[in-house]
């Protein structure tokens, strides 16, 4: 019976033994692992910068009406104002007017204030889509040329005449004449420029003519 005991005890105490050894070899790794946290826990928070959202698409006109019909029944129903300009043309326009219609009124009519719209063709064109001819054509129809020559025989534009005043010497009107002039010549429209200090000086509105159409013969 002792040595059965002293057995049994021996190896209850080992067993203790063991448990104690693990025990305290545990510690450590759980106070390096809490310590770890610790310094974690101190460093800031890490956030992701969310993606920037994409930007609104842009309209080509910032319009309570993006549409043509809605445009124009919107502001008539919201009671835009039109007025009546009674002139077509300034008083020195007017003027000139007369002058021409003395010089070459024989042979031409004579209209004022008429678009290029109204006599320059932009046809299809596979090398420009419908959109672009659209917004070409706005941009030259928007404009006004002062006289336009019309041939009382065939009905022919004759010569466009530009009557130049202080107001064409402007950047922005700079930039508009020469469109137009570049537009003119693509087109084969005699044009004639005329300054106002040349108004009672009768404008060579046939030899012009004569240039530009044998300049169109030979190209």
């Amino acid at each position: 019976m002792d040595v059965l005991f002293w057995v049994a005890a021996s190896f209850g105490a080992g067993v203790w033994v063991g448990v104690q050894h693990r025990k305290s070899q545990r510690k450590p790794f759980r106070k390096s692992t809490s310590e770890n946290c610790t310094l974690r826990s101190k460093a800031p928070p890490t956030t992701c910068t969310p993606a920037p959202s994409p930007p609104p698409p842009v309209k080509y006109r910032h319009s309570r009406w993006e549409e043509k019909e809605d445009l124009f029944w919107g502001m008539v129903k919201e009671g835009v104002i039109l007025e009546n300009k009674k002139y077509m043309t300034t008083s020195t326009e007017k003027q000139y007017l007369e002058k021409l219609e003395k010089w070459f009124g024989q042979y031409c009519r004579i209209f004022c204030q008429v678009s290029p719209g109204r006599f320059l063709k932009l046809p299809d064109q596979d090398a420009f889509s419908a959109e672009e001819r659209a917004r070409f054509f706005t941009q030259f129809n928007a404009m006004s040329v002062d006289y336009v020559l019309v041939s009382r025989k065939n009905n022919k534009i004759v010569c466009v005449i530009e009557l130049d005043d202080k107001s064409h010497e402007l950047d922005e009107r700079i930039t508009r004449d020469k469109r137009l002039e570049h537009m003119f010549e693509m087109a084969g429209v005699p044009l004639l420029r005329v300054n106002v200090a040349e108004m009672n000086i009768e404008p060579p509105v046939w030899d012009r003519r004569k240039a530009v159409e044998e300049r169109m013969a030979v190209s």
